[in-house]
């Protein structure tokens, strides 16, 4: 299965609902229709091996939570040839077979990165509060600016190679997806 692999702040608040869609660099990078189902990575840590049962007992690093999965034979021999099966795992080399939370793409499109409008910036999860109220897109003119000036400096803080850069104004792929929760709960 593909993987969606996000920071960990983008991991939390797709599975707080507060971010429904990405972009990245390319036309579509994922290689993924509307309708795919993708795993969201995330790190993870060995805590145990039983080999026998094919079972792992697996530490979720974003939130501490830990349970024992089946895993393939494949996914277990890929572990046991590990120098060190118990070192933690970076989201993006994280075993299929570990998980937990999915997300359904709805609509893919290209486009230049600065094309973004303020309801983008809003479902990319950028959000911005005037005191305690949120301000919503397109309330104002100036709320619209403070919208993409946060949605540039969030994408130049993730994407620091030459030629990435909101300036530099790439063509992405705007994923927007659903989050289908913990479907191997």
């Amino acid at each position: 299965m593909k993987r969606a692999i996000f920071t960990k702040e983008n991991r939390q608040a797709t599975r707080d609902r507060l971010k429904w869609q990405t972009r990245r660099i390319g036309d579509n990078p994922w290689k993924v229709e509307v309708g795919d189902v993708l795993a969201l990575a995330e790190p993870v840590q060995i805590a145990g091996i039983f080999a026998v049962f094919k079972r792992v007992d697996v530490s979720y690093l974003d939130d501490g939570f830990r349970q024992w999965v089946n895993v393939s034979d494949k996914s277990l021999t890929k572990i046991q040839a590990r120098k060190d099966p118990h070192h933690a795992t970076i989201a993006r080399h994280m075993l299929g077979d570990f998980a937990r939370h999915y997300i359904r793409i709805t609509d893919k499109r290209v486009e230049q990165l600065q094309d973004i409008s303020e309801e983008d910036c809003y479902a990319e999860g950028v959000r911005i509060y005037e005191g305690e109220r949120l301000c919503m897109p397109g309330e104002s003119a100036l709320d619209n600016a403070i919208y993409r000036a946060h949605f540039w400096a969030l994408w130049n803080s993730i994407n620091k190679q030459s030629g990435r850069a909101y300036k530099d104004n790439p063509v992405v792929t705007a994923y927007s997806y659903e989050f289908l929760g913990e479907l191997n709960s």
